[in-house]
Order: structure tokens, then C-alpha cells, then sequence
């Protein structure tokens, strides 16, 4: 008997290719990789025996692949729905609040000796998860045709983790809103409270990302895509 060796251990991340970017809000692509690195290792330790094995473990491990594939694809329906539904509660609270309480709300705990700040680099899983609840947040803003204010996604973060977004790592958090397959910026429709624009540092990012038309243009072309579906 063959004895495959167990994988390493890992942490949930935002969705991978074969996993969504929430569950709610995240998940955890842990237990595909496990699966194909189990795989991996099997077809390494029975090739020492059986170039047969060896041949099988092959077989069996690309038709895992196949199989996670097509269980991605199922249930994409399904995980769209629930993205939806999320990012609409997660609007809907911060509209509540509005976003003059939701900035002081924000100030208050930033105040506080006990406050905790998130980083990529301090706090990883934390920080993806907020990566997830701002876009999400900013998702339910464009699904209504509407800017949201920086305070309103700090305050949105902080209600769900307790943790703060400094200064220092929110043009960053700005940059991880977006995604690539969007084909839109959804960070054009963030913005500060007093102008009702983007910080001074938006439109050079957009200039860098390829994205050359006004703001306005921008921000409607993230209301018509959102509007659409997240």
C-alpha cells in the first residue's frame, strides 16, 4: 500500500478559479488545492512502484479537476444570487446609518486606545475579508445608481470585523475593490463626503490601469455593470 502524505495546512483567501469570493461574503479555496496537491503527491509516491499507477494516478487526478471544474460552473448561478443578496444587505445598513453618522461613528472608534487596524501584511485573513465587505458595500452603492462615501465602507468594515482601515492602507484597500475581469473601476464611485469625489490619487490609477475617460464616464460605466449583475 502506498501511503500519501497529508497536505500542508493553509488559510481561506478570497475565491480562486474554482471557488467563489464569498461565501456570504468569502470563502475558502483550501480544499481544491489540498485535492490536487494529494493528487500530485499520490502520482510521485506510486510511480516508485507501478509505472501503471503512476498512469492512474494521473487519469484520477485530472478527472478531480474536471469534476471541480463542473461543480464550479453548477453552482455559479447560486453564488451570484448570494453575492447579490449580501452586497444589498451590506448597503442597506450603511444607508441606514447614513453617511455623516457612519464618519463619526468611524471617528469615534479611531479615537479609542482599544482601536485595531487591519493591514495585508498585519492582519491577512482580516484583511481579505475586508476587501470583501468593501466591495460588496460598494457593489450595493452602484446597484442603486449612487456614489458611497469612504466613511460609509470604513464604518461597514469596522461594524462587521471591529477593525479599522487607516489612513495609510485605505488607497490601497481602494486598489483591491477592483478586479480585473470587472472591466470596470468600482473605486470610481468612492468617494470622500465633502466633494463627492474620489481622492486626488484615483484618476492617475485609472490613467495607469488604461482607463482614460472622466470620472463620470467611469462611474457610470460601474452603475451599468453592477447594475447587471456583481
Amino acid at each position: 500500500m502506498v501511503r500519501v502524505r497529508q497536505p500542508p495546512a493553509g488559510r481561506c483567501r478570497r475565491g480562486s478559479a474554482t471557488s467563489p469570493p464569498w461565501s456570504g461574503w468569502m470563502s475558502c479555496a483550501l480544499p481544491h488545492r489540498a485535492a490536487v496537491w494529494a493528487a500530485d503527491q499520490y502520482a510521485i509516491d506510486v510511480a516508485r512502484v507501478s509505472p501503471d499507477h503512476a498512469r492512474i494516478g494521473r487519469v484520477n487526478r485530472e478527472e478531480r479537476i474536471r469534476k471541480a471544474r463542473r461543480r464550479a460552473a453548477e453552482r455559479a448561478p447560486q453564488r451570484e444570487a448570494e453575492a447579490a443578496e449580501r452586497a444589498a444587505q451590506l448597503h442597506s445598513k450603511v444607508s441606514a446609518v447614513g453617511a455623516p453618522a457612519a464618519q463619526r461613528r468611524v471617528s469615534a472608534a479611531e479615537q479609542s486606545p482599544d482601536a485595531v487596524y487591519l493591514g495585508p501584511q498585519k492582519s491577512p485573513r482580516e484583511w481579505d475579508e475586508a476587501v470583501g465587505i468593501a466591495r460588496l458595500t460598494a457593489i450595493g452603492a452602484a446597484r442603486q445608481q449612487r456614489t458611497i462615501t469612504y466613511g460609509e465602507i470604513k464604518w461597514a468594515i469596522f461594524d462587521e470585523l471591529q477593525m479599522l482601515v487607516g489612513h495609510s492602507m485605505f488607497a490601497e484597500l481602494m486598489v483591491a475593490v477592483n478586479e480585473k475581469s470587472d472591466g470596470v473601476l468600482l473605486s470610481s464611485i468612492i468617494v470622500h463626503q465633502d466633494d463627492g469625489k474620489p481622492g486626488e490619487g484615483f484618476l492617475p490609477y485609472a490613467r495607469e490601469m488604461g482607463f482614460e475617460e472622466p470620472l463620470e464616464t467611469l462611474q457610470r460605466r460601474a452603475y451599468e455593470h453592477f447594475g447587471t449583475g456583481v
